[in-house]
């Protein structure tokens, strides 16, 4: 899997490039229904053609493994945020834990779950998490998602 964890700023998702979409707080897994309803409706609703096909479901799968990866390894306060680029969109997680990195599991196929940040990886242009120690210090999980999935790269072995 890519090294993508600590990208440089500059690499990092701008705010000056994305347009914001939504923001939803999230404090247990039942939120997790009510979160993908509320992306697909601000993506522009499944008539929407890219939200309704397949790069609005790798949308939602992503959407839906970072902010269970914040719910269950991340701490309060969980905020996603979900912003349109000019190529797809930009999926950002929030957590209060600064100091607790997200950590790829190695490759274990016979395993139940950890496979979380490696299928973020794969259906992804890039990924990656920052420190936020602004006034309330935590970290940001991000990934951007394309509009067209045939824009992916395909994931480094």
């Amino acid at each position: 899997m890519p090294s993508r964890l600590v990208p440089p700023p500059e690499e990092r998702p701008s705010a000056v490039d994305a347009h914001p979409l939504g923001s939803w707080h999230l404090s247990q897994a039942g939120d997790l229904a009510e979160l993908r309803a509320g992306v697909v409706a601000s993506a522009g609703g499944p008539a929407v053609p890219e939200v309704g096909g397949p790069a609005g479901r790798l949308l939602i799968l992503v959407v839906n493994e970072l902010a269970t990866n914040g719910l269950k390894y991340g701490t309060p306060p969980l905020a996603v945020s979900l912003s349109r680029t000019g190529d797809g969109w930009l999926v950002d997680v929030r957590d209060g834990s600064a100091d607790q990195p997200p950590m790829p599991r190695p490759p274990a196929l016979a395993r139940p779950g950890g496979h979380g940040l490696r299928i973020v990886a794969s259906v992804s242009t890039a990924w990656g998490w920052y420190r936020d120690d602004t006034a309330a210090p935590g970290k940001h999980v991000w990934a951007h998602v394309p509009a067209r999935p045939r824009d992916l790269i395909p994931p480094q072995q």
